[in-house]
């Protein structure tokens, strides 16, 4: 796939962008529909919720005019909303229905984590519905430390029975700027706003810097409202060189390193025996130094789980973001089952009632237990992780079958700031405290870097060529190159992988570049002229690759 090629981003005005000084914004706030969604020219999410109940969106328009001229307030918008949806009986489910055909921006999740690493904090004010952002979010909810929006409150029964209004629309949401700058203590002019539609123009008035996407009843050409302007965003990535003006600079020169370590990578590798490689089953890592680290990291692991202790045996683990920390365990597991019971619980993703009856599996367990607490620094708004899970850290100490929890979290950095991070919330230091503060119980998995990218292309590949049933035994370099420069997670490689292999005609040995790309498509050329340096120095070299 071609790097696509990024639009010129606008400045209102006749000042280019090169001319602006280096600016990086103390907190980004969002506009939700249309802004952080796919933009839809036929409506509205609240069109959407009136059609699907039988009206039609222009009973949702007249509303929303009454309130534009001044005719009724927000709060009576909402009421006479509300009595129009009680006479059809609208459902939580029929509300979840009209999220569920809502669609995040392409590369919404590499953004995100972007602005996470240049450490902005980041906020959703919406006129859009509570409900409707957090289903459509999902996990992803855990980006934004404050989101505000119109609440729907509902009866026994499931249908709606309460309408309440943010008072953060409109006008409320330069309200809101002014409030997020009060509280980071930093000038609204340090805030970036980045929104699309008519209730978005009051922000710019608060003293923010404002940000115009896709436009929907707003435009550009209202100055008074909009700082600069990205007519057609195809990618949420366009707007980190509004965060970030040095981003683009620091982008490319991020490019240019990942290009020549591949192409020094590559250079010399003949052959990839994927086995040799391996950490656990199919947990691999390239690097000899990170390989050797996880082995003693997983056999530290192991040790309590075959040889009963009496104290705490718990192990506190920062994992990268994309290192793959849950296949870890998941492998380490995998070794040891039909000895050792394995309970994963994922704490961004458990509710409170799923982790409590997974807790009651370990305290039950007849045999070795090894209970993995994933994304240990997740739901940082809510105060019951900690306090459900903290006391089962002392299992190992009793008089039963061996018990050893693994933490792990993608938060700070570095195991010590992950630990001050789990310690700054309610009962943390209950739970740091069940944690011997030694080497051995903490650890951090290091990120994956190309070779090991190039691992999971390999084994991507492999997996493809079984299901196949195609004799795949080399792949050319400058297709590994493609991958790794590329496609950023294993899921976007296995795709990749998949569609390659599917491409080869029976009976052929090799994946080649062009393998990569359906017939006709042209990004495969653009993608070659770009790099076409490396491309000449590795012509038709390939690597040979087995498990």
């Amino acid at each position: 796939m071609a790097k696509k090629e990024r639009k010129t981003p606008t400045i209102i005005g006749d000042a280019p962008i090169s001319t602006v000084e280096h600016w990086m914004a103390k907190a980004v706030i969002f506009d939700f529909d249309g802004t952080l969604t796919k933009p839809r020219s036929t409506r509205t999410t609240w069109e959407a919720i009136w059609e699907s109940v039988g009206y039609n969106a222009n009973d949702c328009g007249l509303l929303a005019n009454r309130f534009l001229k001044g005719d009724i307030t927000h709060s009576q918008w909402c009421q006479l909303t509300l009595e129009k949806f009680k006479l059809k009986h609208l459902s939580r489910d029929g509300v979840i229905s009209v999220a569920a055909g809502i669609e995040l921006l392409p590369d919404f999740d590499e953004c995100m984590k972007e602005i996470q690493r240049l450490g902005v904090p980041m906020y959703i004010v919406s006129g859009s519905i509570w409900d409707v952002i957090t289903n459509v979010l999902g996990d992803s909810a855990e980006y934004f430390r404050r989101i505000e929006a119109n609440n729907f409150g509902y009866k026994p029964d499931n249908t709606l029975g309460a309408i309440t209004g943010t008072k953060f629309d409109f006008e409320g949401k330069g309200d809101f700027v002014k409030e997020i700058a009060k509280e980071l203590n930093v000038s609204p002019s340090d805030i970036l706003f980045v929104g699309n539609d008519i209730n978005d123009e009051h922000v710019k008035a608060a003293g923010a810097r404002t940000l115009l996407v896709n436009p929907q009843l707003t435009s550009p050409s209202k100055q008074s409202a909009w700082d600069q302007y990205i007519p057609r965003m195809r990618s949420l990535l366009e707007i980190l060189p509004y965060v970030d003006s040095a981003w683009e600079e620091r982008h490319r020169a991020k490019i240019l390193a990942e290009s020549e370590r591949a192409r020094i990578t590559l250079k010399d590798l003949n052959e990839l025996r994927l086995g040799a490689l391996s950490v656990l089953g199919k947990y691999r890592r390239f690097s000899n130094e990170d390989r050797a680290n996880l082995v003693g990291l997983a056999d530290r692991i192991r040790r309590p789980l075959a040889t009963k202790s009496l104290t705490r045996e718990n192990f506190l683990v920062y994992a990268s973001p994309g290192s793959g920390k849950t296949f870890f365990v998941e492998e380490l597991a995998r070794t040891l089952a039909g000895t050792t019971k394995f309970v994963p619980i994922d704490v961004s993703r458990d509710k409170r009632e799923v982790c409590e009856a997974k807790l009651v599996e370990v305290v039950n367990s007849k045999q070795a237990c090894l209970c993995m607490i994933d994304e240990v620094d997740g739901r940082k708004g809510e105060d019951w992780p900690y306090d459900v899970i903290y006391k089962n850290l002392d299992l190992n100490e009793q008089e039963r079958a061996p018990v050893v929890f693994v933490l792990i979290g993608s938060t700070g950095g570095t195991v010590t700031k992950l630990g001050e991070m789990i310690r700054s919330r309610y009962k943390g230091t209950d739970m740091v405290d069940r944690i011997l503060a030694s080497a051995q119980h903490c650890a951090e998995i290091p990120p994956m870097g190309v070779g090991d990218t190039v691992c999971v292309y390999a084994s991507k590949i492999l997996e493809a060529a079984e299901a196949e049933q195609k004799p795949i035994q080399e792949v050319e370099k400058f297709a590994v190159y493609h991958a790794v420069l590329t496609y950023r997670t294993p899921r976007q490689i296995k795709l990749l992988a998949d569609q390659a292999v599917r491409r080869i005609p029976m009976g052929h040995t090799q994946v080649l570049y062009d393998h990569h790309f359906e017939s006709g498509d042209n990004t495969n050329k653009t993608f070659r002229d770009q790099h076409l340096d490396v491309a000449l120095a590795f012509g038709k070299q390939t690597c040979r690759i087995s498990e």
